[in-house]
């Protein structure tokens, strides 16, 4: 959650994902929407890229991340062969206790605001600071303010890939693989392999050898 734009082959990542989840569960994201409704990001980043040309790239930067705009994360989660992929926004307010309260995270050592905030000097930072208090005042005495931050949401179902496998159930209930039909075009697994049977189908059972059985078998594509 709320990662996905830092990591730096985020399809990749994507993939991954839907690569270890079991067939047909769900893969589920969320990423600020840091352009169009992360209130509290934008005032200090507007406020820095109004004081230095490097607060502009780093806005830019911000705002421009992948998986951050409209339809980034439907894409990305069909383009990794997802399926009944949605996407949809959600939002949160955040609550500041005063100024003080609102500004300390950029003094950390963690996130891009703080890493922006470290390459300043003290000068650059303490005006950063009197402008991005100005901008949290607003007009009126210092105090608690709340402020919407919206996240893009997406979930997507991992497709299912069903074949015919014929087999002998063992003591565990696993099927040894002694023949395999093609479906949908893809070769599943060979002779030899175990395998769960999903579903059974009484109309395909072979006659031949008592024991053996059909059915299905379930796997990610």
């Amino acid at each position: 959650m709320l990662v996905l734009q830092f990591v730096p082959q985020a399809d990749l990542a994507v993939r991954e994902m839907r690569r270890v989840t079991r067939p047909g569960g769900t893969v589920a994201a969320a990423t600020w929407d840091t352009r169009g409704g992360f209130v509290a990001l934008r005032m200090f980043y507007d406020a820095a890229a109004m004081l230095d040309q490097n607060g502009c790239r780093a806005r830019a930067a911000a705002y421009t991340r992948p998986m951050s705009r409209p339809g980034d994360l439907a894409s990305a989660w069909r383009d990794a062969g997802l399926a009944d992929v949605v996407e949809d926004t959600l939002t949160i307010r955040m609550e500041f206790a005063s100024f003080a309260d609102f500004w300390a995270p950029s003094e950390g050592k963690e996130g891009p605001v703080a890493e922006y905030v470290g390459t300043l000097g003290a000068d650059a930072k303490a005006r950063l600071r009197d402008v991005v208090r100005l901008a949290y005042l607003d007009g009126e005495a210092d105090g608690a303010r709340s402020y919407a931050a919206t996240a893009w949401v997406v979930k997507g179902r991992g497709r299912v890939q069903r074949i015919w496998v014929s087999g002998q159930k063992d003591f565990f209930g696993c099927v040894m693989v002694v023949g395999v039909r093609e479906m949908a075009g893809h070769l599943m697994p060979g002779c030899g392999e175990r395998a769960y049977c999903t579903q059974q189908s009484q109309a395909d059972r072979p006659r031949r050898t008592i024991g053996f059985l059909t059915g299905y078998f379930a796997r990610p594509t």
